[in-house]
């Protein structure tokens, strides 16, 4: 696979790129996808299809009085463990189901 930096947009190649455009100096563009699809499913935490340095964590459904609800993430904790500095804040984060 190519490193999309070495290519320029402009620059024409064997590949379709497709420019997505420029800011502060910097091209960004992608290779145009052959085939449409939905990629790559993701069904388990250690799959070897998550992108590089990406975590995911599994959600937990809780039932309530409105019905269920998930907790997203709770700062300070787990994959959001950074997100605050100190422990005298706590924020979480719910999506009702």
């Amino acid at each position: 696979m190519k490193m999309m930096a070495q290519v320029s947009a402009t620059q024409r190649s064997d590949e379709e790129i497709v420019s997505l455009g420029t800011r502060n100096g910097m091209e960004l563009a992608i290779l145009k996808r052959t085939e449409k699809s939905m990629g790559r499913i993701i069904a388990k935490l250690d799959s070897t299809d998550l992108i590089d340095g990406v975590r995911v964590e599994p959600l937990q459904i809780y039932p309530d009085d409105r019905g269920f609800f998930t907790e997203i993430a709770r700062l300070g904790r787990g994959l959001a463990s950074d997100m605050v500095p100190d422990s005298t804040r706590k924020i979480q984060i719910s999506l009702t189901l």
